[in-house]
């Protein structure tokens, strides 16, 4: 039975080379992995934490970022020992390996794992990540993807996230309609004024430079982070019913212009499309929206298109629920714990109003795609 790792990898690494490792896991989550990186480095010596070891071994792979400073840390000594200890007490079902990243210098140990030395032969270490050659950084991230994917049985799912940036929605008139008359439409002001959102201000809060820092149904979390942790949710639960894990591939190309094989793969492979409303407001997603995203995805039976609001459910909401949960178990467990299985039976069209919703929107559909390649029937969620 497959093991649902929480982290597809864990970076080990001296404090002096914090630098080096936030470009790698940045570089790593960008293209859809889970990495932890303890950016709290602590001092040598100090002893070994319960955090840092459940991690390790909730690790499928750990990358070690050697220099000569790790080669004087303890602290990323003991992540590399304790890491071997588990490897040998795991029992090999999946592979886990030691892949090395070579900053500067040698150890003779580590170089009987397969090696990345492109920092190491560019002579690159020394002038830090500020200078870093963009070929060196992109030869870097490549071999690091490849060491992953080389040992990795998860399926993968595309993943288009439909969501503005921060500037972007900065640039929108607040108070211009988006459609002309007679089509009916509102200025963002507006909207923004009956859905009860306080202000624009407070609106462009939940944005950031990147599409993935968008904060949904008035979180403290970002999608991305809210999208891993469903995936180690969901993970468990295929585990537990003996199917394949699967791992987001996100479809950034499709920001690209003009879309090209993102939009093409939007027609014909499973794949889970999250959309914010509001940035229908900012020209740019609108028009990718309209002449590529919706084209792409009206025929696609094995679409799951989930419309996510920016707000948080009223705390009547969350009573409900738990009312529904206690007075009529089977019908919440159909909607929110259902079957994972090779058939969408049936087909659920609800309402997306928090984490919880979501995930049981994706639970089938995701389920479907592991089990057959593809589901049947396009699942449509909405506000």
């Amino acid at each position: 039975m497959p093991h649902a790792f929480a982290y597809d990898a864990f970076i080990s690494y001296a404090r002096e080379d914090l630098a080096w490792a936030e470009l790698v896991h940045n570089a790593l989550v960008a293209k859809g992995f889970k990495v932890f990186l303890d950016r709290e480095r602590l001092v040598a010596g100090v002893d070994w934490t319960d955090q840092l070891q459940n991690a390790l071994e909730h690790a499928q792979h750990l990358i070690v970022l050697w220099s000569e400073a790790a080669r004087a840390s303890d602290w990323a000594q003991e992540e590399r020992h304790a890491f071997r200890a588990d490897l040998r007490h795991s029992g090999g079902e999946i592979p886990r390996h030691i892949i090395p990243v070579f900053l500067e210098g040698d150890n003779k140990p580590l170089a009987q794992f397969e090696r990345i030395d492109v920092v190491k032969d560019a002579g690159a270490y020394a002038g830090g990540v500020q200078t870093l050659d963009p070929a060196v950084r992109g030869a870097l991230v490549e071999k690091l993807e490849a060491s992953i994917r080389h040992a990795d049985r998860t399926h993968p799912i595309p993943l288009l996230v439909v969501t503005a940036r921060r500037a972007e929605l900065e640039a929108v008139d607040p108070d211009a309609k988006v459609l002309p008359e007679p089509l009916r439409s509102e200025s963002l002001n507006s909207l923004i004024d009956r859905l009860g959102l306080g202000s624009r201000a407070a609106l462009l809060g939940n944005y950031g430079d990147e599409r993935d820092q968008w904060r949904p149904f008035g979180s403290d979390d970002s999608i991305r982070k809210i999208l891993d942790e469903l995936r180690g949710d969901i993970n468990k639960r295929l585990v537990t019913e003996k199917m394949q894990p699967f791992r987001w591939q996100p479809l950034d190309q499709f920001w690209a212009i003009p879309p090209g094989q993102a939009a093409e793969r939007l027609k014909r492979e499973p794949v889970v499309v999250v959309l914010d409303p509001l940035a229908l407001y900012a020209p740019f997603v609108r028009t990718l929206t309209t002449n590529h995203l919706v084209p792409a995805i009206r025929e696609n039976a094995r679409a799951v298109v989930t419309v996510l609001p920016p707000y948080a459910l009223p705390p009547s909401a969350g009573v409900l629920r738990e009312s529904i949960q206690g007075l009529a178990t089977e019908i919440f467990a159909s909607f929110y714990d259902p079957p994972v299985a090779a058939r969408l039976t049936p087909r659920y069209v609800a309402g997306v109003g928090d984490v919880m919703d979501l995930k049981a929107s994706l639970l089938t559909g995701i389920g479907a795609a592991v089990a057959t390649g593809g589901t049947q029937g396009n699942v449509f969620t909405q506000t």
